[in-house]
């Protein structure tokens, strides 16, 4: 595995090759006890897809087998999200497992990032010959997360991906759900109410993933 800096330039060409993103700017971040250092890259998505995709860079450096860096999908470039997601870096390096597939996470009350998020399978990607997996950290409300068994998740992120108003709902959920112990029970969004928690998908698809499909 490369030194830090030659992963860092590695895995971002890699990914930009791999998303066909455009990076428009690097929020760096400190280095913390619970982990590497890292960078939260802020790319933007083709413009048939829209939006922009925030990655970290550098939580997979040094790993020759499990390393993975976090996305988070959103709507807007700015509003604090690099550094939420920085947040939620730190606190699952901190654990002695990786990210799960359809994983919950109840996070303590950070400074930046959401209090409940769901963990969303986005493929991966080459680095020096070493796999480097990519997660999408999907901020839900908490009624979704009591909701949610770890099984019927890919359910819930395929009813949230079936419509555009859905979809345009989770772009927006990394700037609307801020740090609180008492998250809202749904998000306002272009005027209306997102039902927080739709019935699930009565066809299952569980090798699906909301991410994959931008």
């Amino acid at each position: 595995m490369p030194d830090f800096a030659s992963y860092q330039a590695a895995y971002i060409r890699t990914f930009k090759e791999t998303t066909f993103t455009r990076e428009l700017r690097v929020v760096p971040c400190a280095a913390s006890g619970a982990g590497p250092s890292h960078d939260v890259y802020v790319m933007r998505q083709p413009r048939i897809w829209g939006g922009f995709v925030m990655t970290t860079n550098g939580l997979g450096q040094g790993r020759r087998a499990g390393g993975f860096e976090l996305l988070a999908h959103t709507d807007r470039s700015g509003d604090k999200v690099p550094e939420a997601l920085s947040d939620v870096a730190a606190v699952v390096m901190a654990r002695a497992s990786k990210p799960r597939a359809g994983e919950r996470m109840r996070l303590p009350q950070l400074e930046h990032g959401p209090a409940h998020v769901v963990v969303s399978p986005s493929g991966y990607v080459a680095v020096a010959g070493c796999r480097v997996d990519l997660w999408s950290i999907i901020p839900v409300t908490e009624r979704e997360f009591d909701h949610i068994n770890r099984g019927d998740v890919f359910d819930w992120l395929e009813v949230h991906a079936a419509s555009f108003e859905k979809t345009t709902e989770l772009l927006s959920r990394w700037r609307l759900a801020r740090a609180s112990t008492k998250a809202p029970t749904s998000w306002r969004c272009a005027a209306q109410v997102i039902d927080p928690c739709p019935e699930p998908n009565p066809k299952p698809s569980p090798s699906a993933s909301w991410a994959s499909k931008y």
